[in-house]
């Protein structure tokens, strides 16, 4: 554009020189390296300071180009500008990034050493916050379940799983710990780790029943039978030995029970009691 006084035209930019980017910041960060890492969905506050030679007394106008497309900024009598970081790529990716200023003549988009500079968006982190590991007796019958006194975790720590603790379930041994209940998930046992998900765990006993032990009677030469209906018992369990039953032997006298057939071991009447032996 051309001015037209003083009979004749004046070239309003003669003499001017571009406009110079100073710096540029980052929620109040000076930006010192040509690459600058965002999070998607993040908001953020970018700063543009710049100069100018005065020579035109009109604001200084700014903008983006992201790629290539032009998006405007806004002008600034000051010098500097500051806009959102909703105005940068909503998508993850690289973006070729450069701040335009120009004061109406030429413009200092290539006055900044740093220019261009690459945003790379990245995706949103895991849920923030902390997730705790619980452990549950999943039918123990006494004692209390181990507490991870380092629960919560961040997601992506390592965990350790604790050992049985004080639990116990009677006539039952335990075997370790799974995420399900019934024993189908993941299973752990004491010292085991795993990375801790976005998400709590539940980490739930497992057991496995005790083997059991018949009492039998044997009518030793005679005939006839007595039956235990309790049998079969947990080690451990007291044992109330019964009568003779419907056994009969032929001209003898039934006189108790032997825990071998000659007599030799240890000798029981009814009612007597013993400890089932595992």
């Amino acid at each position: 554009d051309f001015v037209g006084g003083g009979g004749g035209f004046v070239d309003p930019c003669a003499g001017n020189t571009a406009p110079v980017i100073n710096e540029v910041t980052l929620d109040g960060e000076l930006i010192t390296e040509s690459r600058v890492y965002l999070t998607v969905g993040t908001s953020y506050t970018f700063c543009v300071y710049a100069t100018d030679d005065g020579i035109l007394p009109q604001p200084l106008a700014y903008s983006l180009t992201i790629d290539g497309d032009v998006f405007d900024i806004g002008t600034s009598d000051s010098g500097s500008i500051c806009f959102s970081g909703e105005l940068l790529p909503e998508v993850v990716g690289n973006y070729t990034v450069y701040v335009n200023v120009s004061d109406g003549c030429e413009d200092g988009t290539t006055t900044w050493p740093l220019f261009p500079f690459t945003v790379v968006v990245e995706p949103e982190p895991a849920e923030p916050g902390t997730y705790t590991v619980t452990y549950h007796g999943n039918g123990s019958t006494g004692g209390t379940v181990p507490v991870d006194g380092s629960s919560p975790y961040y997601a992506g720590v390592e965990v350790t799983v604790l050992g049985q603790g004080g639990i116990d379930r009677t006539n039952y041994g335990f075997t370790g710990w799974n995420t399900l209940a019934d024993g189908t998930g993941t299973g752990y046992v004491e010292t085991d780790t795993f990375t801790m998900p976005v998400d709590h765990v539940t980490l739930y006993a497992q057991w496995i029943g005790d083997t059991k032990y018949n009492v039998t009677y044997d009518a030793n030469g005679g005939t006839g039978t007595q039956t235990d209906s309790l049998s079969p018992y947990y080690a451990g369990v007291t044992v109330i030995v019964l009568g003779q039953g419907s056994m009969d032997f032929d001209r003898h006298n039934f006189t108790g029970w032997n825990t071998l057939a000659d007599g030799t071991g240890t000798g029981y009447v009814e009612t007597d009691t013993f400890t089932m032996p595992g």
